[in-house]
């Protein structure tokens, strides 16, 4: 199941990724994706990111470009 959510997001090529109910398997699962490492930034990579209400929120890295 994992995999289809992850292909559902990466399909539609979000600017920002938020799950509400996200569990640490899952994240953990997310987080060790290629191209969620080498194009989204998150303030804490470890299983700390999702707040004790299942949170987890992920910002595409050219939303920091410092030339835009």
């Amino acid at each position: 199941r994992y995999p289809l959510i992850v292909n559902e997001i990466r399909s539609a090529d979000p600017d920002v990724i938020g799950l509400q109910e996200v569990t640490n398997s899952f994240l953990r699962h997310l987080l060790h994706q290629d191209w969620i490492r080498q194009n989204y930034y998150c303030s804490d990579e470890g299983t700390s990111c999702v707040f004790f209400i299942g949170l987890f929120l992920k910002a595409n890295s050219s939303l920091f470009d410092a030339s835009c």
